[in-house]
Order: structure tokens, then sequence, then C-alpha cells
């Protein structure tokens, strides 16, 4: 079994996986508070009941705001801190680090606020590490033949969305934005459309996690997309009977993370 841990600034959820069969047997959700963040979230993975079972891997998977996707030939070792700056500020006391990705060509550069990064590495010292966005690209890639080639996928949490859009085939930009009103949605996916001279009308919406078909938000996207659909991993995991209560894209997000954590 591999324990996927999916760890941002305001949330941190758990996922079991056996490894052999790609069946999700065990999940846990938690909201972390805006003050008191890092003793909430080592509070969680000492008593969650996930963390203390018997498992062979772990993945740590930090789902932060703070990255730049770098093509493989621009990229250097040397101006990785230097790019982070320039497009996120001078933030010292973050941990900055660089994942490869070459099946996408591609190197992630991010960085993590220091209590997050420590509470989960001191918490399980030998897992591996990667940036959420690395991992939905990865899915997304696995999966390029179930969806258009120009497609918008948006992944939703309680306070953000990861989002990727592409035309052709070819990734166009990544984001990872907060939102509060249905309003900052549909301003920053119909500003994203017409920066890249994308009709709102033509391209579809992939969405999965956190939002529910009959919400504001969902009907939010549908006044300005008409082809808005619900993601449920297209086969990629089984889930277990336990989750059959819930929506089925709720946990897609996650559950992809699991699967292509390695």
């Amino acid at each position: 079994m591999r324990l996927s841990v999916d760890a941002g600034l305001y949330h941190l959820s758990l996922t079991l996986l056996l490894t052999a069969e790609k069946k999700i047997v065990g999940f846990e959700s938690y909201n972390l508070p805006l003050i008191g963040r890092e003793e909430e979230a080592l509070a969680i993975l000492s008593e969650s009941p996930l963390a203390e079972m018997s498992y062979g891997s772990v993945s740590i998977t930090f789902n932060t705001d703070e990255y730049v996707l770098m093509p493989e030939r621009l990229h250097h070792p040397d101006s990785a801190e230097v790019c982070l700056s320039l497009v996120h500020g001078d933030l010292p006391t973050n941990v900055s680090s660089t994942e490869h990705l070459p099946e996408l060509g591609m190197y992630n550069l991010y960085r993590t606020p220091v209590w997050l990064h420590h509470s989960l590495t001191q918490r399980f010292h030998q897992a591996i590490s990667h940036h959420s966005v690395s991992l939905m690209m990865t899915s997304i890639r696995a999966r390029s033949e179930e969806w258009s080639a120009t497609c918008i996928h948006l992944w939703f949490y309680t306070s953000h969305v990861l989002s990727a859009v592409y035309k052709d085939g070819k990734l166009l930009i990544s984001n990872c934005f907060p939102y509060e009103i249905p309003e900052d949605l549909s301003y920053t996916l119909l500003n994203t459309a017409e920066q890249f001279d994308l009709n709102p009308e033509d391209i579809p919406v992939m969405v999965s996690g956190f939002i529910d078909r009959d919400s504001i938000i969902f009907e939010e996207l549908m006044k300005y997309f008409l082809v808005v659909e619900t993601d449920n991993g297209g086969g990629t995991f089984i889930a277990d009977d336990i989750f059959s209560v819930y929506p089925d894209h709720y946990f897609t997000p996650a559950f992809s993370i699991a699967v292509c954590a390695s």
C-alpha cells in the first residue's frame, strides 16, 4: 500500500492506495485554519488513522501556488531561484525544489512554505515529493485520448482551483488561483480564454474535485461555457464501495495524485 498526502496552505488530505490494483481503500480530508496551520497540520498527522496504518511507501504532493514551468531547453539549475523570484517575489524562507518532467519536456520549479515542508518531511522521512501541477499534467497526458485536444481542465479544492489549458494538444498555461465567489472563477477563466483566443462556446471544460453540479459555482461556469462535464477519473483507479455515496468526480484530483505519484 502507498499513503499519498496532498498538502496545501489550507488543506490536507490522505489517500491509501493498493498499488497493484490501483484501488483506493481509504481517504481523509481536512481544512487548515488561517491561524495555527502548522500546529493543526502536525496534530492531524499525529492522529490520522490512515497515517498510523502499515504501508509500504509514502508520497507527498505539495499543493502550492508558487511554481514556474520551464521548458527543458531553457532550464539551467543555477537560474531556478532567479526565475521563482522574478515571478513570485523574493521569499528566502520558503523551500525551493525542482521537479523534472521528461515525458512533458519541462521542469517544474516550485516553492513550499517552510512550516508545511518541515511538517510533512519530518513526519515521513522516506517519502518522495511531487508538486500538484506536475501530477495533474501527468494525469492529463496519460488520458489525452479521452478529451478534445483543445480543453480546459479544472481541479477544485475548498479554497482554490488548479487549471490547465490546452490548445491543439499543447499546454498553453497552468494556473493556481483562489476563489471566494463565483465571479472570481468566471473572471479568471474568461480572461484566460480571451488572452489565448479561445471561444468559451466551443472549448470543453472538464471539472472535478469539490464542486457540486447544482452549486452556484457550477452554474457560473455554465453561463459562459457551453460544454462543462465532470471527470470521474476515466477508470485510472478503482474506488472502494464506501465512496459510492458521493459524486464520483469528488475525489478525482486526490485519487489521480495517489495513482500518478511513484
